[in-house]
Order: C-alpha cells, then sequence, then structure tokens
C-alpha cells in the first residue's frame, strides 16, 4: 500500500476475491482480498505479518492468475495487512487496469526474449553437491537439484527468505565454480531457487557447455611454487565437506564421496553411532564406532539420520578392513542383515 501522495494517486475499488499467502519457512495460508489499486491491496486476515515481511501471492483478476512477490507496509492485528506488489509482470499489470478502470482488458504480446535470456531459460537436471555460506552458515553441504546458466535450485530442509545472499561453491566439467546467488524463492522442506550474481566468465562458459552439451575445455591454471616443489600432503587440508544429516542423508553423502573418488575419512557425530568411516579413492575400506571396527561398526551407521558429519581429505591409503565391490551394494547388504537380524530377535 501507499502513503501521502502516492496513496491518493493510487486509485483503489472494493474488490473481494480468494488470495493465497506463503512466507518462507511456513505453509500456505488462503484468505481473500478486500480492495486492490495497481500497487497493492489489503488483505484480511486474523493472523498478520510484521512490516518488510515479503510474502508470495497468489489470486485472479479478470481470468489472469496472478502469482507476485509483496511487501507487507503495516498490519492491523486480527483486521488485515496491507501489501505492496513488487514485481507485477506486464499481463497482471494489465489485468487489474482493466479491473480498477472498468475497461476492456488488452493483453500486451510477450516481449520478445533476447539471445542471452533465451540461453538463461534453458534448465537441466544435473546433481551435484554444493556448500553454501552465509545468512548466519558457516558451511552448508547439500545438493543441486537442477541447473541453468542464470540459477539453480538447491535441496535443503532449512530455506531462507527471498532476498538473502550465499556464497555458493560447486563443481562441474572439472571446473569449481564459486559465486554468491541470490535466493528468489523458497518451498518449507524442499529447498531454494536461487539466481547467480557474480559468475565469472570462466564460469558461464563452462555452464552453457554443460547445460548446451558442448564439449568444454577448462583453463590450464599456473602451478604454485607449492605445487612445482614438494609436494604438500593432503592430510593437513582441512575438512573440505562439512554437513548435517537432517539434510542429506548418510546415503547420499557415501555416493557423493564414491562419485569424486576421493580419499579420507569421514567422521560422524550422532546419537544413534558416533566414529569414523575410511575411503580410499571413495570406497569404504575401514570404520570405527567406539569399541566395534570392520563391518560391525559400518552396520552401526546405517542408524544415522540425525547429527553432523565432516569429510578429512587425505592422502595416504588406509588398510583395507572391509572390501566390496562397491559403497551401495555394501550398504544394502548390510541393511538386509540388520533386518533378517531384527526379524531373529523378534
Amino acid at each position: 500500500m501507499t502513503y501521502g501522495k502516492e496513496k491518493r494517486e493510487a486509485k483503489r475499488i472494493p474488490h473481494i476475491c480468494e488470495v493465497e499467502c506463503e512466507a518462507s519457512g511456513l505453509n500456505p495460508v488462503t484468505t481473500r482480498l478486500n480492495d486492490l489499486s495497481l500497487t497493492g491491496a489489503f488483505i484480511d486476515s486474523m493472523n498478520c505479518f510484521s512490516p518488510g515481511t515479503i510474502l508470495k501471492l497468489r489470486f485472479r483478476v479478470r481470468s489472469i492468475l496472478i502469482e507476485t512477490t509483496a511487501e507487507v507496509r503495516y498490519s492491523l492485528q486480527r483486521v488485515g495487512m496491507g501489501v505492496k506488489f513488487l514485481e507485477l509482470q506486464p499481463n497482471q499489470t494489465a489485468a487489474l487496469e482493466s479491473l480498477i478502470e472498468d475497461k476492456p482488458l488488452v493483453i500486451p504480446p510477450p516481449a520478445e526474449p533476447s539471445q542471452s535470456e533465451r540461453r538463461e531459460e534453458k534448465r537441466i537436471s544435473y546433481v551435484c553437491e554444493v556448500e553454501c555460506h552465509g545468512a548466519g552458515l558457516g558451511r552448508l553441504v547439500t545438493r543441486i537439484n537442477d541447473l541453468s546458466i542464470s540459477g539453480a535450485f538447491i535441496d535443503s530442509t532449512t530455506c531462507y527468505a527471498s532476498g538473502t545472499v550465499l556464497d555458493l561453491r560447486f563443481r562441474i566439467n572439472n571446473v569449481t565454480i564459486e559465486t554468491s546467488a541470490e535466493v528468489r524463492y523458497s518451498s518449507p522442506a524442499k529447498g531454494m531457487g536461487v539466481r547467480f550474481l557474480d559468475l565469472k566468465p570462466e564460469y558461464a562458459t563452462a555452464l552453457e557447455c554443460l547445460i548446451d552439451g558442448k564439449p568444454f575445455v577448462p583453463p590450464v591454471a599456473p602451478k604454485s611454487n607449492a605445487e612445482t616443489g614438494n609436494n604438500a600432503s593432503l592430510s593437513n587440508t582441512p575438512s573440505m565437506l562439512l554437513g548435517n544429516f537432517a539434510v542429506v542423508s548418510m546415503f547420499d553423502v557415501i555416493q557423493l564421496i564414491e562419485n569424486n573418488r576421493l580419499s579420507g575419512a569421514l567422521d560422524v557425530t550422532s546419537p544413534a553411532a558416533r566414529g569414523v568411516i575410511q575411503f580410499n579413492e571413495g570406497q569404504i575400506v575401514g570404520a570405527q564406532s567406539g569399541v566395534k571396527d570392520s563391518i560391525e561398526a559400518l552396520k552401526t551407521f546405517l542408524d544415522v539420520t540425525e547429527g553432523s558429519f565432516g569429510f578429512r581429505r587425505s592422502a595416504k591409503t588406509y588398510p583395507r578392513t572391509i572390501d566390496a565391490p562397491n559403497n551401495m551394494s555394501l550398504m544394502l547388504d548390510l541393511l538386509r542383515v540388520k533386518d533378517e537380524e531384527a526379524a531373529t530377535n523378534q
């Protein structure tokens, strides 16, 4: 809603219609609009949000579905709240103007997208690990679900409000992409849509090649003095993966390590089990949990659904006490054994 001169200039009409409101982290609520202008509306609601809250609105005017974000400008508890529209599309503005001015609806033709905009619209289904920093996070490890040259969808049970800026780090086509991104929308318990803010040209090229299925030759980085001298041991490398089992499952973490052929130790801290799983080039070769080791220790990690993990990369080769063709078949075999043991004990 508007104030002062703006309020006088924005013509309002009484108009009642159903509206769906959604705030970040909350389930959608269906209520009704009470009056309407080109710049905002008044929403009847017993439960009001504080001024500054960004809402996603969904309602119909003249058979046109209007989906837009809006900012709460003021609240009257147990009465309702005034909101200001933030990003109306031309056809939505035309529908509102037609209703408010009581004139025929004329939908403007869509603008012809530029070549760069057409590239940005193309999305592919692509799953990879991503590290998120910012918004009070130390480091959150989760995964990207799909990808475009302009943004991505990030799987996360923890979502952040629209406008939150995160620092992202993920890898495609042997290129590590580090960029900031703005949260454009959130789906509670599912994830967030983000838009990249400052992609370097080589990162944009890598994304475009992946999305369009074209070959990509990554640039050769000059070797540092440390690399050209004595090869530094990776054993002093800090934890390269940190995360929470509320976001990713134990199976996802193990698969991520296997797919990237990483060697190192996965430290697990959970009420169900506490210990370490060891990997040589992505394959599980050992485990310890309390007084248990090898297969018996690994079985204790099958019940982990909460807690945290940290993966420490290492250059050394761990002694093999667990032998299996691949990690997934090993874990599935252990699950079957646990089920059989549980059935026997009943």
